[in-house]
């Protein structure tokens, strides 16, 4: 990994680091919920990411119709 896809890849931390310096320094209380929505965003991203995309072609779209 080099470059632009390193960088790419910090800004999945960002809502969690977010959410550390909102309880550091804004006194936020992280629940039980939060982390709970954290992992669910985490699998969210994960399933997203190994998904993959497949282009129909433009005779199937024309017999579709």
């Amino acid at each position: 990994m080099g470059g632009i896809l390193k960088i790419s890849q910090i800004q999945y931390l960002q809502p969690f680091l977010m959410i550390v310096f909102a309880a550091l320094f804004l006194n936020e209380s992280i629940t039980f919920f939060t982390i709970v929505t954290a992992v669910v965003v985490v699998i969210a991203v994960i399933v997203g990411k190994n998904t993959g995309v497949t282009k129909k072609s433009s005779a199937s779209i024309k017999q579709s119709r």
